[in-house]
């Protein structure tokens, strides 16, 4: 298992290393992009369009850090298998330490984020309390929700390339069913079913309760997400052993 471990190490270091080769700013890239965004949606939904949120410009940054790790993590792996294909042909060692690795380095960038987050927490006057050990769990759900559903997609992308399409879509949709930029508390109550059986929408309004609000989030919620997170990784991982063994062939 430590050989695993140590394997997956590698490949997240060089991937890391791959992602930000001969770029002048390098890491601070995955700083900016987000930054640039909530600039852009900040502008748009506080002037444009009035959001009539307490600490908006926090609430619209921690959603986008959390959003862009999800998608970064899934759009990653996805490819990853294709991506090393001439070592999967080469030499034989666990397929899912491919899929580990590129959610490890997108996690990687979300924890510096945070740590960025935490400055503008300070910077805002916001007491930094023991919710935040809470909210330490919800991104773990998020890490393990990214690595199902990283498994499935990358599973099902070796043989069929049109899920890269597909699932451009559905991440375009998720983005504005998802309250990255709005509260859940203007959703009419009788769609409400559709946010608790979405994930990130529980993790994202939960964290930002917990970190921003100083807020414990309602629990039936993180009971239902937490289903729906095993649910998808059981699924995304037998789908994954499923199908890995005929990778090569498939390459």
């Amino acid at each position: 298992m430590s050989q695993n471990w140590d394997l997956i190490w590698e490949l997240a270091k060089n991937d890391f290393k791959l992602r930000y080769k001969s770029s002048i700013l390098g890491f601070m890239w995955s700083f900016f992009k987000p930054l640039f965004m909530l600039t852009v949606l900040y502008v748009v939904f506080s002037f444009v369009i009035n959001q009539n949120i307490h600490h908006y410009a926090l609430f619209l940054l921690l959603g986008i850090l959390l959003w862009n790790f999800f998608v970064e993590a899934t759009s990653i792996s996805m490819s990853a298998v294709l991506d090393k294909g001439g070592l999967i042909k080469a030499v034989y060692f666990p397929r899912k330490t491919l899929i580990i690795s590129a959610c490890i380095n997108a996690l990687g960038t979300l924890v510096f984020n945070i740590l960025i987050f935490v400055i503008f927490l300070i910077f805002f006057k916001i007491t930094i309390t023991y919710t935040f050990l809470i909210f330490i769990l919800y991104v773990c759900l998020l890490f393990i929700l990214g690595l199902g559903i990283s498994y499935l997609l990358s599973s099902l992308y070796v043989k069929f390339r049109d899920i890269a399409h597909i699932w451009d879509v559905i991440v375009n949709t998720l983005f504005w069913v998802t309250p990255i930029i709005y509260s859940i508390s203007i959703v009419p109550s009788q769609y409400k079913i559709i946010y608790l059986i979405n994930p990130l929408a529980t993790i994202i309004n939960s964290a930002r309760d917990l970190i921003i609000y100083n807020k414990l989030p309602e629990l039936l919620p993180t009971i239902i997400t937490i289903i729906i997170i095993m649910a998808f990784y059981i699924l995304g991982y037998f789908m994954f052993k499923k199908r890995s063994p005929y990778f090569a062939e498939d390459l």
